[in-house]
């Protein structure tokens, strides 16, 4: 008899004794407008021993079964390790039981497509997938999208790069095989673990970040939003009215949206500081919400989050300068001047040519007329 994945148990937020898994997943604004399926899935479960797994999986687009795809794939891979889980915990052992859980959600996917008499290639999907216990962290991916964590130190860092083609647009799917799945393990302590489709994980992790200097390329509001222990109340709040919340931040009434932004941050911000008005100036200078709803709003693709956030124990509090976000408006004018910089580079690059060509035919050659000014680009 063929086992098909509890798929209900294992799309569903929990609470531990010392930790939450929550997920949020929207359908993506594209996907609405053309009449797409949603196309992301996830899935999780505690273990019998406590520790726990995540996954999260994105159809590729292209493809007509890819919703299908990324749904076998995430609850087949989850399933996998609850089911056959081992007694042994090493990393070797461990990227055994990764391996063994993708080549799972790869038979499943190749079985379906048998069934329906389809190319393999209609189900393609990502796959990034945690193994979580006490803090230490075993990761296994494939495909854009990413993982990252916030450490007990309280630093924000991501743990995965986008995989991609030669072509640097293309996606190398859970179906490239073996060659193509990372494993890896991180033993800087975690707090808050966040896997995301790369709709999320673009704006989460901004290219101009990096270029502009910050080492790991986070936007710091956006995860302290999502990640931040002291955020929310985790132990008690009801997950379906966090969800609530956190979906605002892409549908909702935009000046709701930026109050909730500006609220849950300045509680991250605070670290449990019974008074947030001493911290209110900070805030304020930190953020205003704006620009952060501005990015996550231009999300056009599906949306999903998958955060597993410890509570118990709760970290030692650091200086709020470790978990301030970007200074958009010195990034905003940084990127103007190189902009700038690059287009007169351009103009006097291109002025020059033109020099150099007047002088070779003669000024008076038809096909070089007089320039007054510098060539508009």
């Amino acid at each position: 008899m063929k086992h098909e994945p509890n798929q209900n148990s294992l799309q569903k937020p929990f609470r531990t004794d010392k930790c939450v898994v929550h997920a949020l997943s929207l359908q993506g604004i594209s996907h609405e407008r053309n009449h797409m399926p949603m196309q992301d899935s996830w899935a999780a479960a505690k273990l019998e021993n406590g520790w726990i797994v995540m996954a999260v999986a994105d159809g590729v687009g292209s493809e007509p079964r890819a919703d299908e795809g990324s749904r076998i794939a995430a609850t087949t891979a989850v399933e996998h390790v609850r089911r056959f889980w081992g007694h042994q915990v090493d990393d070797q052992s461990m990227e055994y039981m990764m391996q063994a859980a993708y080549h799972a959600a790869s038979a499943a996917i190749f079985a379906s497509a048998r069934e329906m008499q389809a190319p393999m290639r209609e189900y393609s999907t990502t796959l990034h997938m945690v193994i979580f216990s006490d803090g230490i962290l075993y990761m296994m991916h494939a495909g854009d999208g990413g993982i990252a964590i916030l450490t007990e130190e309280g630093r924000i860092r991501r743990l995965t790069e986008p995989m991609k083609g030669p072509d640097g647009e293309s996606v190398i799917p859970l179906q490239g095989g073996t060659k193509a799945w990372r494993f890896s393990v991180c033993r800087e302590r975690a707090q808050s673990v966040l896997l995301a489709t790369d709709g999320f994980w673009d704006k989460l992790c901004p290219p101009v970040l990096k270029a502009y200097g910050d080492a790991d390329g986070i936007e710091k509001g956006i995860a302290g939003f999502f990640m931040s222990p002291w955020g929310r109340e985790w132990r008690r709040e009801a997950l379906e009215e966090i969800a609530a919340g956190e979906a605002k931040l892409f549908r909702g009434e935009t000046e709701q949206a930026v109050e909730e932004f500006k609220q849950t941050l300045g509680a991250a911000l605070a670290q449990g500081a019974e008074n947030l008005e001493n911290l209110e100036r900070t805030i304020t200078k930190a953020t205003t919400g704006q620009v952060q709803i501005r990015m996550l709003r231009s999300i056009q693709d599906d949306i999903t989050v998958l955060t597993l956030v410890r509570f118990d124990p709760m970290p030692r509090k650091i200086p709020i300068e470790q978990l301030m976000p970007p200074d958009w408006t010195k990034i905003g004018k940084w990127v103007q001047s190189r902009f700038s910089v690059s287009a007169e580079g351009k103009r006097e690059e291109n002025t020059e040519s033109i020099e150099e060509q007047k002088g070779e035919r003669g000024l008076d050659d038809p096909r070089l007329p007089e320039q007054s000014e510098p060539i508009e680009l």
